[in-house]
């Protein structure tokens, strides 16, 4: 396991009375098909009314835009796609850890056909520094924060990305 994450329930600036999942009931909240969210709002929140999407991307421009009330994705989803597209009214309304018992940690996986591919992964990740996971945590991890002149310096952790693009794309390529 190299990183642990934690979802949000996403919701427009002007939404004020979210606190959990609780108070999504008869709300309207987007929800990409096959997302585990979609199984366990089923069960756990039935009063919900799940509008079901595509992509987190049109989940998001569909609370961006009011034709939905919130969605829930993992945070640092959140965070790319609301810099990406720039909606600016989008929010973290709550933070939700462990969601009944699902496993939030990131791992890598090869197919059971390409072991050779582990330790050159496993190589790959261990040589990541300290420094360098930091940086890649304050630009993918982060919260949400207008740029300023010192976190716009992230060459180490561009330089990192850059570096784990490369060796997947000569590994897979």
């Amino acid at each position: 396991t190299y990183k642990q994450t934690v979802n949000a329930i996403i919701v427009r600036q002007d939404l004020d009375n979210i606190d959990g999942l609780k108070d999504l009931k008869n709300y309207d909240v987007a929800l990409v098909t096959g997302d585990n969210f979609m199984s366990v709002v089923r069960e756990k929140f039935p009063e919900v009314k799940i509008i079901e999407v595509k992509a987190y991307e049109s989940a998001m421009k569909m609370v961006a835009l009011g034709t939905a009330d919130a969605t829930i994705t993992e945070l640092p989803v959140a965070n790319y796609i609301i810099r990406k597209l720039a909606l600016s009214n989008l929010k973290v309304a709550k933070e939700i850890g462990n969601l009944y018992g699902r496993d939030q940690r990131y791992r890598l996986a090869v197919r059971k056909d390409w072991p050779e591919l582990i330790p050159i992964l496993e190589k790959a990740m261990n040589s990541i520094s300290q420094e360098e996971m930091t940086a890649l945590d304050t630009r993918w991890f982060a919260p949400l924060a207008r740029p300023t002149e010192s976190n716009q310096d992230s060459s180490k952790g561009a330089r990192t990305v850059i570096n784990l693009k490369f060796l997947f794309g000569i590994v897979l390529g």
